[in-house]
């Protein structure tokens, strides 16, 4: 078990760039009235807004175009990294069950060797 968490946890750190957020597109008119996008809402340009939500609140920013790509593997980063952190929770859970079922056994067979013993003594 040892193993796998140590692949888990080399696996985690190539995993590389990654933002908690939600990406949203948005249809907007770019404000140039030749423009199709001001005739025909099906013509909206799109436009990618990350939203979050956390211990400082909800917040949302604006993803300039050439960023799109970047920013949308960092998105799916996150969501990688956290199926990873999912994983290594169950074998550290499974683990810490092991210790204590191993442990609770031998702190048993140890008490019960010192009674043993006390008992040849006594």
């Amino acid at each position: 078990m040892d193993r796998r968490r140590e692949a888990l946890l080399k696996k985690m750190g190539k995993v590389g760039p990654f933002i908690m957020a939600t990406p949203t597109y948005l249809k907007v008119r770019c404000g140039n009235p030749d423009c199709k996008c001001a005739k025909r809402k099906e013509d909206r340009h799109e436009k990618l807004h990350l939203s979050w939500s956390d211990a400082q609140g909800d917040g949302t920013c604006y993803v300039p175009v050439d960023l799109r790509e970047e920013v949308l593997e960092w998105v799916e980063n996150y969501w990688t990294l956290k199926e990873y952190m999912k994983e290594m929770t169950s074998l550290s859970r499974r683990m810490i069950k092991i210790y204590a079922k191993t442990a609770g056994r031998v702190k048993r067979r140890q008490a019960k060797a010192e009674e043993v013993k006390r008992g040849k003594k006594g």
